[in-house]
């Protein structure tokens, strides 16, 4: 048999805390979903997983708060915590999608493979696992990302090459290949990530235009053997960020657009202040939640 856990944590816990804190949770899970309770940037985090058997509670908030203390964290009490038995005949993934609603963001409908209802007239359909805990485009880094490939779109850009750096779940490197149908590379250090674009570049229809590798960055040899890229988008965090951009600038090429994110925006500043260093050109600085995304153009040779 197995168990439904529902976690409530403070409104406060930033995602990227958040999404460090399920990477050490000290117990398998066989789904994830997370939301905020007053919609995407607002509110105390709801956190539903599955897992196997009948835990008990007091271990399990032990557990937590252990996990929550390696973060740095404040613990949370029992009346937080709630663990549910599911009956046998319950389809505990049909339970885990209850967590996924559809949403909006810009002319991207994102929803998951359970949904059986109509894309909204104007809309362009993003379906995306419902089961991974992040990478569903709530994220306010994954909503800036997006936001700004719709601004290049409307501007007129038609690139030839992408490239989505440290792609994750692969929802950048689709979302990007549904407005140009062009080559679009995604690179990630993870093996998870490469199964996963190459899953939601074929359920989006788009596996034609996508490829997928696991590499060390801009060292991944498929990467040297594609280059230059006519955008690149770089959904990763501060530090990784600020280390690649040497090995970044060569890959991207003349007058070629870069989107950055997973910048907090006390963290802003010191992005900025490296990449515009590489004769590069701040176009926009967007934020959503209490996170930044940056769109960069090189200047032309």
């Amino acid at each position: 048999m197995n168990s439904l856990i529902h976690l409530t944590l403070p409104e406060a816990v930033s995602e990227e805390s958040l999404a460090a804190f399920v990477q050490i949770l000290p117990f398998e899970t066989l789904s994830l979903s997370s939301k905020r309770a007053d919609g995407a940037f607002s509110g105390a985090w709801q956190l539903l997983w599955v897992v196997e058997g009948s835990p008990e509670c007091e271990a399990t908030l032990k557990g937590i708060n252990s996990a929550l203390g390696i973060m740095q964290l404040d613990a949370v009490s029992a009346h937080e915590l709630t663990i549910t038995p599911l009956d046998e005949d319950i389809n505990w993934l049909e339970v885990s999608y209850q967590g996924f609603e559809p949403f909006n963001t810009g002319r991207f409908f994102i929803h998951g493979a359970h949904f059986d209802g109509s894309i909204p007239d104007g809309q362009i359909s993003l379906e995306i696992d419902a089961s991974i805990a992040f990478g569903s485009g709530e994220h306010g880094t994954t909503h800036g990302c997006l936001l700004l490939l719709e601004k290049l779109y409307d501007q007129g850009f038609a690139p030839r090459h992408i490239l989505d750096m440290g792609c994750g779940s692969g929802i950048l490197a689709v979302g990007a290949a549904k407005l140009w149908p062009v080559l679009t590379m995604g690179v990630d250090i993870e093996d998870d990530a490469e199964v996963l674009t190459n899953q939601h570049a074929k359920s989006n229809d788009v596996a034609a235009h996508i490829s997928a590798y696991v590499g060390d960055g801009y060292k991944c040899p498929a990467v040297a053997q594609s280059a230059p890229f006519d955008l690149i988008i770089a959904n990763i965090l501060p530090a990784p960020l600020k280390a690649m951009a040497p090995d970044m600038y060569p890959c991207l090429a003349a007058d070629g657009y870069l989107i950055l994110s997973g910048i907090l925006h006390e963290q802003a500043d010191d992005v900025i202040a490296v990449h515009s260093a590489l004769d590069l050109t701040l176009l926009d600085h967007i934020k959503i939640g209490e996170w930044t995304s940056l769109l960069y153009r090189k200047q032309s040779a």
